[in-house]
């Protein structure tokens, strides 16, 4: 009898375990659902391995980490600009600035904000994000020279943009 319910039991855990991924897959949806960016925020949640069992809180914080690690992206891309293109200096110090910004500010006090349920200081750092990210493209846009941040740029605007909707459902 004891090996039955055993037998039971076991089967039953693994019949269950689909349900689970597909609930927690289903949280990632809904929630995508609600941005701009669906296709960019379902790709970047399912591609980190512990969404699948995170809760919104969970999901918000690995938007966040992937924002900063985009930050530093652009921050190592600047750098390499910066010796290949002396003649960018100007736009690319400001990108460097802002950027810096990014990831020293804005993603730390989102994090601590999500953390601590102040929320509004999660939506000011992603806010602040979005401006930052346009500014360093603008800058040069204003000198009409080529825009070789665009791609960062725009996934990093977009992240935050995104994070913004989810920190709202918190």
């Amino acid at each position: 009898m004891h090996k039955y319910l055993c037998l039971s039991l076991f089967i039953l855990l693994l019949l269950q375990t689909p349900f689970l991924v597909i609930g927690d897959k289903k949280l990632i949806e809904h929630s995508c659902e609600i941005t701009e960016y669906y296709d960019l925020c379902i790709a970047t949640l399912m591609a980190n391995h512990t969404s699948l069992e995170a809760d919104l809180k969970g999901l918000t914080l690995i938007l966040l980490d992937v924002i900063k690690d985009k930050g530093y992206k652009t921050l190592e891309k600047v750098k390499s600009l910066n010796k290949t293109n002396p003649e960018w200096y100007e736009p690319l110090y400001e990108c460097n600035f802002q950027y810096k910004a990014v990831v020293d500010d804005d993603v730390p006090g989102a994090i601590k904000g999500v953390n601590e349920r102040r929320h509004q200081l999660a939506r000011d750092g992603m806010t602040d994000t979005t401006i930052k990210s346009q500014a360093c493209e603008e800058g040069f846009m204003r000198r009409s020279l080529p825009l070789p941040l665009t791609e960062l740029n725009t996934i990093v605007h977009n992240l935050a943009y995104l994070t913004i909707n989810f920190v709202g459902l918190l």
